[in-house]
């Protein structure tokens, strides 16, 4: 007789919550169904590494739900139970299995839980019983909590941002766990934290001081006996005990050296902390600097606008700075305002069109901003990505226009989406090379588009609830003291004077 079959079962929750947003969310799930399995199969996508893995090992991966709400403030509680419950009678009506591979964010809350994922696995948990190993891939920006470590077998997070790496990390964790079904490798997780919290826009993996780090864990997974270093640099936008920096090291049945790389790793982290203070340029100062450049397309960052961290991406400052300088050839990418595509699309291809833009969710990010400009294209504002990030699945903005307005065309959508690729400009019959400026609404994820075609590329200081000045913000819950928030308690006053 042969080796009986491996069953896994898989399902997963997905959020990041911005809690400073006093918005909250509903949540939704879809099924994580057979044709699911079929459409991801040899995709270059987190489920699609999962189940290559799957495949290759002989290994039936049994699915039930997927939630994924849109990043935005807290997940509603009557949403999320309605996703958690569907995921446990999921896993629950297939027991007996020998796993669970789970797809979970990491930066995720309700209005009860600060710890989404760490609430989602101690239920799968209490299901499966102690013996049954639970794991999941996690996305770079995940919150670590006590919760998580305790009922979680091991993690496995991303090296990458822009998240270039969730098909590779998610076929890590798979491969790990049947290794451990099977028996060949007994896991033990370590973490460590070195009290701070680093915003995102010094979060990106391609340059120092992150790539460093990022680096360090990379040789720590080359020595013998670890399975897997994970650097989670957390999610600062999110009010809850611990949103900061995370290092977890996974070794082969030695908790002792798990502990101690992991201690290696948070200190390696700490030593480089004043290189992660965020360096951004004034608005006006980024005008300058731009229009000095010979040749574009100059990219300017606005960060604290970013829709894949919560905010709302209707933020008028930016485009205000620009129409005031009287700026042209440059294309804003893009602003989400339901309204105004309505009119737009009703006055029509061609046509003038007088209206308010923006500035109709959060007003910390700029008033609505009255304009006059010329309709050039409607779209349905679908697109299928061609580049490294989500290529092959397509991306759905909603009712899509480009209004122009003394020069600048801006996107205006129905729904959030940034602008990590190219085709997003090409479907609406822009050419991104073209233009002097884009002025792109998101913090890293860009970069894996722009990088290539962009002469420079300027972060913004701008206001927001993505923003760098992560002192200003409303913390109540945080545990103090935290590097860069409490300066004074931790002994380095005197960077602040830089």
């Amino acid at each position: 007789m042969g080796e009986r079959k491996i069953l896994i079962v898989g399902g997963g929750i997905s959020h990041e919550s911005c809690t400073f947003v006093k918005r909250f969310i509903p949540g939704r799930w879809r099924g994580f169904s057979q044709d699911a399995l079929n459409f991801h199969r040899g995709k270059r996508t987190n489920l699609g590494g999962m189940i290559d893995v799957c495949d290759k090992e002989g290994v039936e991966l049994i699915p039930t739900v997927y939630g994924s709400p849109d990043s935005n403030g807290r997940v509603l509680n009557k949403s999320y139970y309605n996703m958690l419950n569907s995921l446990l009678e999921g896993i629950e009506k297939n027991l007996p299995v020998d796993g669970v591979l789970l797809w979970l964010h990491g930066g995720g809350a309700t209005e009860d839980e600060d710890d989404l994922e760490g609430h989602v696995i101690e239920q799968v948990r209490k299901i499966v019983g102690p013996n049954i190993p639970v794991v999941t891939p996690l996305d770079m920006h995940a919150n670590i909590g006590p919760k998580m470590m305790k009922h979680g077998t091991f993690f496995c997070g991303y090296d990458t941002y822009p998240h270039i790496d969730g098909y590779e990390r998610s076929a890590e964790v798979t491969q790990l766990l049947i290794d451990t079904i099977r028996g060949k490798i007994h896991p033990t997780i370590a973490y460590a934290q070195p009290n701070m919290i680093i915003t995102p826009v010094m979060q990106k993996t391609g340059y120092h001081p992150m790539k460093t780090v990022i680096e360090k864990a990379h040789q720590i997974e080359a020595e013998p006996g670890v399975l897997s270093a994970t650097v989670s640099a957390g999610y600062p936008y999110a009010d809850v005990p611990y949103p900061g920096v995370t290092m977890m090291v996974v070794t082969n049945g030695d908790p002792e050296l798990a502990q101690r790389k992991a201690d290696e790793l948070s200190r390696f982290c700490w030593d480089l902390r004043h290189d992660f203070l965020a360096r951004v340029v004034p608005m006006d100062r980024a005008l300058d600097m731009a229009l000095a450049e010979p040749e574009g397309p100059v990219v300017l960052t606005d960060q604290a606008d970013n829709p894949g961290g919560g905010p709302p991406q209707d933020g008028t400052i930016a485009l205000k700075a620009m129409l005031d300088r009287g700026i042209t050839s440059a294309c804003v990418a893009v602003m989400r305002d339901s309204e105004a595509v309505a009119l737009a699309i009703e006055a029509g291809v061609g046509n003038s069109v007088t209206m308010k833009i923006g500035g109709k969710t959060d007003l910390w990010s700029g008033e609505p901003l009255e304009v006059t400009g010329t309709v050039r294209r409607v779209s349905d504002g679908k697109y299928v990505p061609k580049g490294p990030m989500g290529r092959g699945m397509t991306s759905d903005m909603g009712k899509t226009i480009v209004l122009n307005i003394k020069g600048i065309d801006v996107i205006l959508t129905e729904k959030s989406q940034q602008a990590t690729d190219l085709v997003l400009y090409r479907s609406l019959g822009l050419e991104p090379t073209d233009y002097k400026i884009l002025l792109v609404k998101s913090c890293v994820h860009y970069r894996a588009a722009h990088e290539p075609i962009a002469k420079k590329i300027i972060e913004i200081d701008l206001p927001g609830w993505h923003g760098t000045r992560l002192a200003a913000f409303p913390w109540t819950k945080v545990k103090r003291p935290v590097w860069p928030l409490d300066v004074e308690a931790l002994g380095i006053s005197e960077l602040m004077k830089i």
